[in-house]
């Protein structure tokens, strides 16, 4: 069942980057994406926080996210 309040497109690869509030970055994949949240994929989900700033695009556009759910490598976040 769909509980997402808006639809999200599938990207073919788009990199991403978190940023944590102490200054570390951590690499990601940006899986898709919708204008209220996204799904990541990243090698070692279990150093994230569960707020962060993911930076993505060619543009380097920042997001304050907070994570909604986890699964093994996946993390869904919503935009705040």
């Amino acid at each position: 069942m769909e509980r997402r309040l808006q639809a999200r497109v599938a990207l073919l690869s788009n990199a991403g980057m978190i940023a944590l509030a102490n200054g570390t970055k951590i690499k990601c994949v940006v899986v898709n994406l919708s204008k209220g949240g996204a799904s990541i994929e990243i090698d070692s989900p279990t150093r994230v926080p569960d707020s962060f700033v993911l930076t993505m695009g060619a543009d380097g556009m920042n997001h304050a996210c907070r994570v909604v759910w986890r699964l093994g490598r996946r993390i869904g976040l919503a935009f705040e």
